[in-house]
């Protein structure tokens, strides 16, 4: 009888854990006697536990296992609320939500997004509740971040082990790590490259990251920590520069597909793409653009990420125009920064200016005027074709009208409308984002039985939870990134039911055998090409297919992980 009462209370006792804190609670940790942990909890007095973290442990003795939770610290460049910096966000986000249920979660990072831009929080400087979890975050400010503050933030703590999310960081890795080194920190270390090893990320700023790789492995640091890969290409990069160093394979954690996938309509010769990640080089656009050159059909082109490279995106706008004239970019205007478009705002009314295609040898001028709150029109003759091309621009009730201009070359008239589009008219929601311009860009002349024509939109970095919204207006994901340890804007397309064309230089491989896209080596622009032409050409009966077939690879991964059971090799 006795026994049976107490299965029913540790039962019971286990069913309270999952109400309180979630199906995770009770996830699979190694089991310890209270004898063995040396203590006991006295659950008769709940004053002493009147945190989540508490309670958790007190709850976990009841049932039998060690209340002693290993106590992690995570440091890291970015936490939520920022997303500009993508994936190392991303991975650590989901990570937090699964290991505050069983692990002892702190985490330390800084008070600002990529880009600088100030972050709004519930506190600076001391530890908050992360979603009114066990886990904690403290948001540090720079003061903070020196090497005697965070000395002195770690030994307060007195973890168990210190979890560390770059390998270029100097206040989250550099720093902690030669604190470690010294002994000044005594506790286990793991340190996570994120992808920072691979050829395509040393080769930016290469003198100093070998330098400091060189004196990393002088010091003999990487002996005494270790390492984690996502992937066997990480590890493959970790042993090339650290011979002998431990590392443990233990992939990011994913997200959650849809439950159902909804299909997107599909016409064949049409195609929406969209593009997520950082505006640099290592994402590689511009090859994406150069690839578009060459199809043939209706394409629309979406991008989205931090404009973090200048040089490159100029780089990217002399291959195709892209339409971000007369909008203000995201990026630019929570870092602060102030970009102006040809079109100007006076008085509340718009002004708009077009410039020519020189390459084709067009000479398209345009000039809207106002004056008091009217718009005058001007005429201009066409010399070269001998032709009067007269453009006229009205104005009632504060509308602006639009004009007419020849094309000296083909002699027809061509209409060009320039429009501001708020991002929340683009997802039909409330959002209040900059206004986007989305401008119909010809390319190259064809046969009148091809057509060509290709829509693209520069949207800025877009915050994780309107993603998914995103995903849902488009048919296809591309990335031919040039480097991704993870990729979590290609799970996500695989999460939401759209098929991939990206490179080879990531983890997911074999997607033509699931009908979940393609991978495909730089190297080979041609087929690339060939693949982006044969998802125009879908019909709606072939697109479903892939589509599926890209939504049941995402729940087969998420399915077929044992990532819990992997962390805990890593962290034990």
């Amino acid at each position: 009888m006795r026994e049976e009462q107490g299965e029913y209370r540790k039962e019971e006792t286990k069913n309270r854990v999952t109400r309180k804190f979630g199906a995770n609670a009770n996830a699979a940790l190694p089991l310890r006697s209270l004898r063995r942990c040396g203590k006991k909890i006295n659950h008769r007095k709940p004053s002493k536990y009147n945190n989540p973290s508490r309670q958790l442990c007190a709850l976990r003795a009841l049932c039998g296992e060690s209340p002693h939770l290993l106590k992690l610290l995570i440091l890291i460049d970015w936490f939520a609320p920022a997303y500009k910096a993508g994936g190392p966000i991303r991975s650590m986000v989901n990570a937090v939500e699964q290991w505050q249920y069983q692990y002892e979660c702190y985490v330390l990072t800084g008070t600002a997004d990529l880009g600088g831009r100030s972050l709004d929080l519930p506190a600076v400087n001391e530890w908050v509740n992360y979603k009114n979890g066990p886990a904690k975050v403290m948001y540090a400010d720079a003061a903070h971040l020196k090497w005697a503050a965070m000395k002195a933030i770690i030994n307060e703590l007195q973890p168990d082990l210190i979890y560390m999310n770059s390998m270029f960081s100097f206040p989250f890795a550099i720093q902690p790590l030669l604190m470690h080194r010294m002994g000044s920190i005594k506790c286990k270390a793991v340190l996570a490259p994120r992808g920072m090893l691979k050829a395509s990320a040393v080769q930016f700023k290469s003198t100093k990251k070998k330098i400091f790789l060189t004196l990393f492995k002088l010091l003999g640091i990487h002996k005494r920590i270790r390492f984690q890969a996502t992937d066997e290409t990480e590890t493959k990069d970790i042993q090339a520069y650290f011979p002998g160093a431990v590392s443990f394979y233990a992939p990011n954690y994913p997200g959650s597909p849809a439950l159902e996938n909804e299909v997107l309509p599909k016409e064949s010769g049409k195609l929406d793409i969209l593009f997520i990640g950082r505006i640099h080089p290592v994402k590689n656009l511009h090859f994406l653009l150069e690839c578009l050159k060459e199809v043939n059909g209706e394409v629309k082109l979406t991008i989205a990420g931090v404009l973090e490279d200048e040089e490159y995106w100029g780089k990217c706008k002399g291959i195709v125009e892209i339409g971000d004239t007369g909008a203000r970019r995201r990026g630019d205007e929570e870092r602060g920064d102030t970009k102006k478009g040809e079109g100007e705002e006076k008085g509340g009314n718009i002004g708009a200016r077009r410039r020519g295609d020189e390459e084709r040898g067009n000479t398209k001028k345009g000039e809207e005027e106002e004056q008091g709150g009217n718009i005058g029109a001007r005429r201009r003759g066409d010399e070269e074709s001998g032709n009067t091309k007269k453009g006229e621009e009205e104005e009632q009730g504060g509308n602006i009208g639009a004009r007419k201009r020849g094309d000296e070359e083909s002699g027809n008239t061509k209409k060009v409308e320039e429009q501001e589009e708020g991002w929340d008219t683009f997802l039909n929601s409330d959002s209040a984002i900059a206004p986007l311009v989305d401008v119909p860009l010809p390319l190259q002349e064809r046969p009148s039985s091809s057509i060509k024509i290709l829509n693209i939109k520069f949207l800025g970095p877009v915050p994780p939870h309107e993603l998914d919204q995103l995903y849902k207006k488009h048919h296809i994901f591309a990335l031919p990134t040039q480097g991704e340890n993870f990729g979590h804007a290609i799970f996500d397309a695989f999460c939401n039911g759209k098929p991939v064309v990206i490179s080879d230089q990531t983890p997911w491989t074999q997607l033509a055998e699931h009908h979940a896209g393609w991978e495909i080596p730089l190297s080979q622009k041609k087929a690339f090409i060939s693949c982006l032409q044969q998802a125009i050409d879908w019909n709606h009966s072939t697109y479903k297919e892939w589509s599926n077939g890209a939504h049941q690879l995402a729940v087969q991964f998420v399915a077929g992980s044992n990532i819990n059971d992997q962390y805990k090799k890593l962290f034990f």
